[in-house]
Formats: structure tokens, C-alpha cells, sequence
């Protein structure tokens, strides 16, 4: 049998054989299935293929679905402007709040983010976060119980999301600790979140590691280098700054090199740190706190473009 015989066969009988399967097999073996399927796609960062799953979940009011759905559309707004994140937070919370009644402990443990999140100290918004974790914890969550255990507020719930590993928590530790002059913690916190693939926390972790010795001058190349390859603005900035004028790790001036992070720094966007995706055992999505503070370009792109043309005429002058 030739490949091309096989090719035909297979365009034949493999929708056949989907047909089948959605015919013979158990509904709510289907829907596992499928959110598995779905849940590979979100491991293997394919958040619009996805979307498209949870989409057709949502269609069927399957509740793991659609909060499934509402998470990873929140996700793909972080870097949206200030009215489409509110208006997607204010729809997933309104989803959110009807799959939780519906056995959905994800839903809850999300809801709760929404308040956690705001590293302020807020009694109505505790408040709210612990019902909502209380629920969650009777649905399944284990991770409720830490958090519940801790008390309430920025330097208790943030500081034990924090040690579960989520970059946002993490970040916004950081920021406390570097308003109370806390090196030490705040370096430990942003390592957290730098290697759960945080730019931002990269690129501040690079900058907070103070020393000349060999080893700190490599982690904080490798930090600055992971993040500006991520294309954020001020990491890349650096490391043109670092290549043009031999600062910092770089013992000569390299103006292709410099070259190469400028332009990275010329056209980077704003990055906002994602929060952290858990994916349960039932395939329903939990999301992270979203840290409170991020690096902001502060003219990145402007001065990148500067000194881009600075390059331009050394490089001409030196062929001549």
C-alpha cells in the first residue's frame, strides 16, 4: 500500500472514526477528553487553540469550560489598556461567581485572586477573598488552606502565594521589600518569579544583584539576556548600554551587539507579568495574583532609537 493510498484512507476514515467516538462515547467521558486536550494546548502556551476548545465547552455550559474560558481570556488582557482588562475582569467574575456554585473550586480560587491581588490592605476585600477561599477549600483546593491558615492582606495571603511559587505574589513581596530596604528578601522573591519566566522580574533581579565577582556579573548577564530575548524594553536597553560603553559584564565595546539589544529595546511594548497558570486535576484553570507593579518603558523605545543612530555614524566612520 503506497503513502498516497494511506493518505486517502486516512482523510476518509479519520472523521469517521471522530464521528464515531462522539456518537458511542460517554458524554461526560467526552468532556474529559476534550479538556484534557485543551489543557495539553495551554501547557504547550497555544492559548488560542485553546480559546477554541473552551469556546465550544462554553457552548455546551460545560462549567470547567467556561471557566476555563474566562481565565485564559483574562490572561491574553493583561497587556490590553486599563477599560478591556476591567471589562474582561468584571464578565469572568460574573462567570466565575455562577460555575463556583456550579462545583467549580478553580472559579473560587479565581475570584479570590481578584481581591488577594491588590497587595493592599482592604477589609471588605479580605473578606470577600475568604469566603471565596473557604468555598474553593470545600470544593478541593488544597492551596486554600495555606492561604487561609495565614490571616489576611498583603503580608500574609501575597507572602504564602509567594512560597506556592506564583510570580505576581512574588513580585509584589519584592516591592514591599524594596520600600523597607530588604535586599536580601527582596532578591530571594524575585528569583521566584524570574524563574517562572517573569521579564520583569528578570530584568529587576539582574539590577538588584550588587557585586563585581565574577558569578553575579554572569547571572546578571544571563537574566538581562532571557528577558530582553522575551523583548522587554529596559532589559534590552541595558544590555545595548552595557555592549556600547563596556559597563558592567561587558569588558569591550561591541557595537554589533550593541546593535542587536537596541533594536530589541526600539521596539518593545509594555509587559505586564502574566499571573500563574495551575491546571488541576480535573483540567480546571487556576490563575495567579497579578503583581502591582511592572517596568515601565520610561522612554526605552525613544532613547534605543538615539542611540541606534549614535551606531550608525561610528560604524560608518570606522569603514572609512
Amino acid at each position: 500500500m503506497t503513502s498516497k493510498t494511506l493518505k486517502y484512507l486516512s482523510i476518509i476514515f479519520i472523521p469517521i472514526l471522530i464521528v464515531l467516538m462522539v456518537l458511542y462515547t460517554p458524554p461526560e467521558k467526552l468532556l474529559q477528553w476534550e479538556r484534557k486536550y485543551a489543557a495539553s494546548k495551554v501547557t504547550a502556551n497555544d492559548h488560542a487553540g485553546a480559546l477554541k476548545i473552551y469556546g465550544f465547552l462554553k457552548f455546551q455550559k460545560d462549567p470547567i469550560g467556561i471557566n476555563n474560558y474566562h481565565a485564559l481570556m483574562f490572561y491574553s488582557k493583561i497587556n490590553a489598556g486599563k477599560k478591556a482588562r476591567k471589562a474582561q475582569g468584571n464578565i469572568a467574575d460574573k462567570a466565575w461567581n455562577k460555575t463556583g456554585r456550579q462545583g467549580v473550586g478553580a472559579s473560587f480560587w479565581n475570584l479570590a485572586m481578584f481581591d488577594i491581588r491588590q497587595g493592599r490592605k482592604n477589609k471588605r476585600r479580605d473578606k470577600r477573598a475568604t469566603r471565596y477561599l473557604k468555598h474553593a477549600q470545600r470544593l478541593g483546593i488544597a492551596d486554600a488552606t495555606p492561604l487561609l491558615a495565614a490571616g489576611d492582606g498583603e503580608h500574609d495571603r501575597v507572602h504564602v502565594l509567594m512560597q506556592l511559587g506564583d510570580p505576581g505574589a512574588a513580585k509584589t513581596i519584592a516591592s514591599v521589600m524594596h520600600d523597607q530596604s530588604k535586599t536580601d528578601r527582596k532578591i530571594a522573591a524575585l528569583r521566584i518569579a524570574a524563574t517562572q519566566d517573569d521579564p520583569n522580574a528578570m530584568n529587576t533581579l539582574a539590577w538588584s544583584l550588587n557585586g563585581n565577582d565574577p558569578a553575579t556579573k554572569s547571572e546578571q548577564e544571563k537574566w538581562l539576556k532571557q528577558a530582553a530575548n522575551m523583548g522587554h524594553g529596559p532589559a534590552a536597553s541595558r544590555l545595548g548600554k552595557c555592549y556600547m560603553n563596556a559597563f558592567y559584564f561587558c569588558e569591550t565595546v561591541d557595537l554589533e551587539q550593541a546593535k542587536h539589544w537596541y533594536e530589541i529595546a526600539a521596539n518593545a511594548k509594555l509587559i505586564r507579568s502574566n499571573p500563574k497558570i495551575t491546571i488541576d486535576p480535573d483540567y480546571a484553570i487556576r490563575l495567579g495574583s497579578t503583581p502591582r507593579w511592572y517596568s515601565k518603558l520610561h522612554g526605552t523605545v525613544d532613547e534605543a532609537r538615539e542611540q541606534l543612530a549614535k551606531i550608525a555614524v561610528l560604524q560608518k566612520s570606522n569603514t572609512q
